[in-house]
Formats: C-alpha cells, sequence, structure tokens
C-alpha cells in the first residue's frame, strides 16, 4: 500500500477493487481517506465476508458497494470514474484478459485521467504482462517484486493510444 500512496495516494479516490476477496485492499483504501469503493467478487461466501467487514467498520453503501459478479463481464456496468483500480486476480487468470478489461473501462470513459491501477500477478507471467501492455493504452510506471509475486502499477500512456 505504501508503493501505491507515493504513487497517487488515497484522498477523495473513487476506487474499483475488481477482485475483492475479503475486501482487505479497498477497506485498506477507504481507511486512508478514499472517498468510495466499489467492490467486485464472485463467490458468494467471499461477498459475505466482505459485508461483515464493512459492516463491522461501519460504512455503507454511499462509501463501500459490494457486488456479486464477474468484474471481467461487467465493464458496462460500471458506474462513476475510477481513479484507483485494483487487480488481484487469481494467478489462473490471463494477463491479456486483464489488460483487455482496463482497455474496455478506459475506452468507457470509466478510467480518471491520472488513473493507477495496481495489477498483482504471479512473477513467472512478467513477459504475458508486458505483450499485452504492449498493444494496450497502458504502460508500467512501477514493478515491484514478492517472492513469487510481482506488483505492477499500470497508468495510461501519455498518449493514450493503443500501441
Amino acid at each position: 500500500m505504501s508503493m501505491v500512496h507515493s504513487a497517487a495516494g488515497f484522498e477523495d479516490a473513487c476506487v474499483l477493487d475488481a477482485f475483492a476477496g475479503s475486501g482487505a485492499l479497498g477497506i485498506e483504501a477507504l481507511s486512508r481517506g478514499a472517498r468510495s469503493v466499489q467492490f467486485f467478487e464472485r463467490a458468494p461466501q467471499a461477498c459475505r465476508i466482505v459485508q461483515k467487514n464493512l459492516d463491522a467498520l461501519g460504512l455503507d453503501a454511499r462509501r463501500a458497494r459490494v457486488q456479486k459478479a464477474d468484474v471481467l463481464a461487467a465493464a458496462q456496468t460500471l458506474y462513476g470514474v475510477f481513479d484507483l483500480v485494483f487487480l488481484d486476480p487469481p494467478y489462473a487468470y490471463d494477463a491479456r484478459d486483464i489488460i483487455a478489461f482496463l482497455t474496455e473501462l478506459y475506452t468507457a470513459g470509466k478510467l480518471a485521467q491520472g488513473v493507477l491501477c495496481v495489477y498483482e500477478h504471479d512473477a513467472k507471467d512478467d513477459q504475458f504482462v508486458d505483450n499485452s501492455l504492449a498493444s494496450s493504452p497502458f504502460e508500467l510506471v512501477k514493478r515491484k517484486k514478492f517472492g513469487d509475486t510481482m506488483v505492477d502499477l499500470l497508468g495510461i500512456a501519455e498518449d493514450g493510444e493503443e500501441r
């Protein structure tokens, strides 16, 4: 989180936690000053855990909304414009699908100009991520390795054009 905080900060950000799991990333963003978070999770039990965590913190739907859905299929139905996007999918997801999802959000006008996308993936998939970024409007801002996990910070390339 300090990597994200130093790159963009959280203050007043609209956040998408695309593969929420327990909701830890989005909840942390809220605790650091994010205005709102949309949590997406496919697993019913995980959705219940996120909602239970939000209820325990006294956060309501105006600031934190949990949706049980496949976020990759829901890009067109998301509301608002996001300043920060967390992408922590299961490692079985293909990097091309994740970058295509971001591109769909960008094309639909759902990403703020200075958006920061935090993409966590298996370190052995770096080349797949890089190849996917090469034909997208996004660029790698920073990459940090944590054991077998890589955390990439992605932003919109200056020209904003698919390359």
